[in-house]
């Protein structure tokens, strides 16, 4: 009868979880519902996360709620409008359940370095996770300019990036090398901090982001961002990007992502 009864609420627990799961998606994907041009109401990420919160609650090592989590925290701090101190607080809490995610993965790693990569490959969402934990740490990196750089951010953003990359160069239509060369474009050279920072490998990432996925509209922006900057006679290249992002029809599953971009090229173009 005990054995039984574990069994039943094993499974009562698997279910739950699949049922916390399919509800943060679902919230998810509503997203853009009711949304004031590129502003997000916050009602459905905030059911989102609530969803991804309980699921991990479940199961702490769900690599799924994780990423999950993440993405929706992002979402929320960039494109709900919040406040600079409710952004910093999203961030806050992004970037220390990037730590965690992160360590807890690396934990299970310990071995041989050379084959580091391909235990990581029989990994579930092990590419999401390096790429979302970057993202993360890029986010909050933001408004903690100082403590980032003694927290060795910038390095950790290149390996994570340069790790999703070597998993799954393609995932989220490029969005590593989105991530790797938005590090090298905007961050300043600091010795012994970000000497490994790169304007030629900024501008190659985020080339190699625009053609795996040339209607991305942020792969357009921040590429023309760069090469305005660090290829001034290209300029002509960046200004259609910069066309291209604001006149773009948004993309169904992206739509308040879009807007939001389109909005910020417009601004620059202007």
């Amino acid at each position: 009868m005990l054995l039984a009864a574990l069994g039943l609420a094993s499974a009562l627990a698997v279910g739950s979880l699949g049922q916390a799961l399919a509800e943060a998606e679902t919230h998810f994907a509503r997203r853009a519902e009711a949304a004031h041009g590129a502003t997000a109401d916050r009602a459905p990420v905030q059911a989102s996360i609530a969803a991804y919160r309980r699921a991990l609650g479940l199961d702490p090592g769900s690599a799924v709620a994780r990423v999950g989590l993440l993405r929706a925290l992002f979402f929320r701090g960039g494109f709900c409008g919040e406040s600079d101190a409710a952004r910093k607080q999203t961030f806050e809490e992004a970037k220390q359940l990037a730590a965690d995610s992160i360590e807890r993965l690396e934990l299970k790693l310990r071995g041989d370095p050379a084959r580091r990569l391909d235990a990581l490959r029989r990994v579930p969402e092990a590419a999401a996770l390096y790429f979302w934990a970057g993202v993360s740490w890029g986010q909050w990196s933001l408004d903690h300019k100082l403590a980032s750089a003694w927290q060795g951010a910038a390095s950790k953003i290149r390996d994570y990036a340069e790790t999703a990359i070597a998993l799954d160069p393609n995932y989220e239509q490029g969005s590593p090398f989105l991530l790797l060369g938005r590090l090298h474009a905007d961050s300043p050279k600091l010795p012994f901090v970000t000497g490994f920072v790169s304007r030629k490998k900024a501008l190659e990432s985020l080339r190699h982001a625009l053609e795996i996925s040339p209607q991305n509209t942020i792969a357009q922006y921040f590429l023309a961002g760069a090469i305005l900057d660090y290829e001034p006679n290209n300029r002509d290249e960046a200004i259609r990007l910069l066309q291209a992002c604001a006149h773009a029809a948004p993309r169904p599953d992206y739509r308040v992502e879009d807007l939001h971009y389109a909005e910020l090229a417009q601004r620059r173009l202007r």
